[in-house]
């Protein structure tokens, strides 16, 4: 495929049909040989200094495959998705009216949404701090929660693979602010494990306090 500027004497033919308008004005333009549908070219009229392709104000339901590195390009009424050519699944899909990204879904229900384990060669880090936040309280005792909590061990029923957590629906009952309800047609349930992390140092601090009490009533009755 080819990226190229207009010669001043070109002339737009029936083969070409105007796609959209780039970040900085030009008019970007598509070429379809006659009674194919295959994309021959993309073309520019204006500036070329920038060598970025931003194009924008894209018509509905329009489509670009680039075959040569098997990324298909499609923008419908719901947004903009990225599939690998000739296949239907979405690579990324950007949802028109939220501007969530899903990664493998066509229906992302938070900023980002991914179906699949995500790997990461460093650290995923929140923002945590104060000037973020209000009405900071101290947790209340958290050890009888804790103690409800059940862990189980579970297979995926999208690709088997086993698996150790917790039942969103279970823990919702217990902490209510850990678990988060989809947007979708079926509200899925997602939970927050790493919100656990407070409630779970609250009981150890419980039990450090009780053990610490129990030694000193051991020392007291020693010393007798």
């Amino acid at each position: 495929m080819a990226v190229k500027q207009f010669p001043q004497d070109y002339q737009a033919g029936a083969a070409t049909k105007l796609l959209g308008a780039t970040a900085d004005g030009s008019l970007v333009y598509i070429v379809v040989p006659a009674g194919g549908d295959t994309l021959e070219s993309i073309l520019t009229r204006g500036n070329q200094s920038n060598k970025d392709l931003n194009v924008e104000n894209i018509i509905t339901n329009a489509a670009i495959a680039f075959k040569g590195k098997e990324i298909d390009i499609n923008h419908t009424s719901q947004g903009l998705n990225f599939r690998q050519f000739g296949f239907q699944d979405a690579l990324v899909f950007i949802q028109k009216n939220t501007g969530y990204v899903g990664f493998s879904t066509p229906n992302p229900t938070q900023k980002v949404h991914v179906v699949g384990n995500i790997l990461a060669s460093g650290s995923i880090t929140p923002g945590s701090d104060k000037r973020l936040k209000k009405k900071i309280k101290s947790l209340p005792s958290s050890l009888d929660a804790i103690n409800q909590l059940r862990p189980v061990s579970y297979t995926l029923k999208e690709d088997d693979a086993t698996a150790l957590g917790f039942i969103a629906d279970e823990v919702r009952e217990i902490f209510p602010d850990l678990v988060l309800e989809g947007k979708d047609e079926e509200k899925m349930l997602a939970m927050n494990y790493m919100g656990l992390t407070a409630p779970i140092v609250k009981a150890v601090q419980e039990l450090s306090a009780q053990v610490s009490q129990l030694q000193e009533r051991i020392a007291v009755l020693e010393s007798k």
